[in-house]
């Protein structure tokens, strides 16, 4: 009894150990495509032939692409790898973000969501001058860990649904009232983001106090306002119980 006992506990550890490094190897294999980030292209993916990964039965579906600042667009995928472990198909769900500046890629940034892990590959110098633009032109101090924050952090905008604010008397975010002005710090922060969809809300709620005449403007809010209104960038909206209708708002 013992000896059975011993071998159920075995095998469940074995299995475990073994289905645990055929992860790690799936993602070191995908993350060694990533790392060529200048050559990335999703047809070339497709049809690459991996050691442990299902090319046949990957899926890849193109979330949206939008310009966000600089002469600098955002192209998001959804990427599941499929591969064999214990002679059964296992997944990895992966968000990637390309980002180009003038048809170049600069920048790879992939999200998988199992173990919550952030890769990232950059043209480091292309990127930091992008960041320094951002600092000048939003007046703020980021840095190379908010760039990243600000595209692997998926926000819905609207005020429709359970995952948006409430719009029936006075909204709010993230638990922050419109209508108070001593959120204005916090609202002036999302003004400010890298988030195209945290940046709407800013605006929503620093227009918000203004017109209800309890803050007025400076000339940093107003820039950065006409400035979002003006790119007119796509967002990830919500429509009742649909989300990832992605439309421009202005």
């Amino acid at each position: 009894m013992k000896k059975k006992l011993l071998l159920i506990i075995f095998n469940l550890f074995f299995t475990t150990v073994f289905s645990q490094n055929i992860e790690i190897e799936v993602d070191y294999e995908i993350q060694g495509y990533f790392k060529d980030f200048n050559n990335f292209n999703m047809e070339n993916l497709k049809s690459k032939n991996f050691k442990h990964i299902l090319n046949e039965l990957n899926e890849i579906d193109k979330v949206y692409e939008r310009e966000i600042d600089f002469d600098v667009f955002e192209t998001k995928y959804d990427f599941e790898v499929k591969y064999l472990s214990n002679k059964s198909v296992h997944y990895l769900h992966y968000k990637i973000t390309i980002l180009k500046e003038k048809d170049s890629i600069i920048g790879l940034i992939c999200y998988e969501n199992v173990r919550k892990k952030i890769d990232y590959y950059f043209d480091y110098e292309v990127i930091q001058n992008i960041i320094e633009k951002h600092n000048d032109f939003y007046v703020t101090k980021s840095d190379i860990s908010d760039f990243v924050n600000g595209f692997t952090n998926e926000y819905t905008y609207g005020y429709a649904c359970g995952n948006s604010p409430n719009i029936e008397k006075t909204p709010s975010y993230n638990g922050y009232m419109y209508n108070d002005k001593r959120n204005l710090n916090e609202f002036r922060k999302l003004l400010k983001s890298y988030n195209i969809e945290n940046q709407n809300y800013g605006l929503d709620a620093i227009e918000f106090l203004n017109k209800s005449g309890k803050v007025k403007l400076n000339e940093d809010d107003r820039k950065i306002i006409e400035h979002i209104k003006k790119r007119n960038s796509l967002l990830n909206t919500c429509s009742g119980c649909n989300v990832g209708i992605y439309e421009k708002r202005f």
